[in-house]
């Protein structure tokens, strides 16, 4: 999956990424202890351009936080895959808000013409039961 960018941030061009409706990943009645977000991307163009993706996580439907890659968790490859974790533990406290988790990816380049390719997005959820 790939998105174009722009010199700014957009919330007109992204990718999105949704769970199954109706599938239930975190039982009720769990606590939740630890959860992350792991985005692994490369871009298209890289010439010296770095390439920095923005996450916006949505809860329920709601957006709730947003994240802007920065450093090393911005490629600036076309071959080697960067992987840019964000801990969303204070984030994402309840099982339904485990179980409707919604992410859009947007990126930023000083080039236009690149594009980030995701290879895949991973939500992790530590929980316990009582």
């Amino acid at each position: 999956m790939y998105a174009t960018n722009s010199a700014s941030y957009t919330n007109t061009d992204y990718l999105e990424f949704d769970q199954t409706p109706s599938l239930t990943f975190v039982p009720p009645g769990a606590t939740i202890t630890s959860s992350s977000i792991a985005l692994t991307f490369y871009e298209t163009l890289a010439a010296g351009n770095v390439l920095c993706p923005d996450m916006m996580l949505y809860l329920s439907g709601t957006l709730t936080a947003t994240a802007t890659a920065s450093g090393a968790n911005c490629s600036s490859s076309t071959t080697a895959e960067t992987t840019w974790t964000v801990d969303t533990t204070a984030i994402i406290t309840t099982p339904a808000q485990a179980d409707n988790t919604m992410l859009r990816v947007s990126a930023i380049n000083s080039t236009s013409a690149a594009q980030l390719r995701v290879d895949y997005v991973k939500l992790t959820v530590t929980y316990s039961l009582s």
